[in-house]
């Protein structure tokens, strides 16, 4: 299940908090290097100019903030935001996770029209083989290229105001671990069409990874015990149109006093039956150790 964090980029223009006059540290250091090398990227048949130091970048004024409290249900709330804005540059935010060792989210108002004076421009569409190419070579920058995989590629038009349509990829990724999916946890790079630059970069990357993989049920049996608390819950009218395993969280999502921030949760190997009546989905959780039903996964 690939769940969208794109919506969560655009938040920055509203929701961010005030920026506080801390030191930068860590934070301005690997969000300064991962803005510095994702020039690099680009258009790959007409490669953007490298930036120098005598650009206008190296001369931007750079702010650090907290996420917001929407922003920390996607990265953490120890997540940091580090933003750069100069007479040339509209501003670029980078999202730095609490343990400073992955960029976890990007947004580039320079980026967003083909005509940037900051970036290059090309004559045609990129193809979705090249897009493809710099979603990932993004992801790997951010330092979560082992985790993700490719999942896809959506070509787009989006307004930007003033009657101003963009062209957009899209290339979404899921995270995995040892082949098995995490549950909810994805990125998603979006990418200028004209320019071949990047736009913003999301990423849901929470979960611990899992300690222990017991797999004692299989999926025959997982179906058979999600039929049989589908017909409990008197949900007869739902098909059961998905049977997947996922890496879950040992507190459950459902929980209504949980925290924004689970990554200090332990995780399990759980079957994740999804039911479906018209346009209605609810998920039933199969414990893969003990076969047990998760209690309050029923109705996601």
């Amino acid at each position: 299940m690939v769940y969208s964090s794109c919506f969560i980029l655009f938040s920055y223009l509203f929701l961010s908090s005030a920026p506080k006059d801390d030191p930068l540290g860590q934070s301005d250091k690997i969000a300064r290097r991962f803005a510095s090398e994702i020039q690099y990227i680009g258009n790959i048949s007409q490669p953007f100019h490298r930036l120098s130091d005598d650009l206008p970048f190296y001369k931007a004024t750079v702010s650090q903030f907290g996420v917001s409290h929407v922003q920390s249900k996607s990265y953490g709330v120890g997540a940091k935001v580090v933003r750069f804005t100069s007479e040339r540059i509209n501003g670029i935010d980078i999202i730095v996770s609490e343990t400073g060792d992955q960029i976890l989210g990007y947004l580039n108002r320079n980026a967003t029209t083909g005509n940037s004076n900051v970036y290059g421009t090309n004559s045609e569409p990129i193809s979705k083989l090249e897009a493809i190419h710099t979603g990932k070579r993004t992801i790997e920058l951010a330092g979560n290229g082992k985790d993700f995989r490719y999942f896809s590629a959506t070509y787009s038009s989006v307004s930007s105001g003033r009657n101003i349509s963009n062209q957009i990829w899209t290339v979404s990724f899921q995270r995995f671990y040892k082949g098995i999916p995490y549950y909810r946890e994805s990125a998603n790079v979006i990418i200028n069409a004209s320019s071949g630059c990047v736009i913003a970069m999301g990423v849901v990357s929470l979960l611990r990874q899992p300690t222990l993989i017991i797999d004692n049920i299989n999926q025959t049996r997982a179906t058979e015990i999600c039929n049989a608390e589908r017909s409990r819950l008197k949900l007869l009218d739902y098909n059961l149109i998905k049977m997947e395993r996922n890496i879950v969280p040992l507190r459950l999502l459902s929980e209504p006093n949980n925290s924004p921030s689970i990554s200090n949760d332990e995780t399990r190997l759980a079957w994740i039956g999804l039911l479906q009546y018209h346009n209605i989905q609810r998920e039933i959780w199969v414990d893969a150790a003990t076969g047990d039903i998760i209690a309050g996964s029923a109705g996601q």
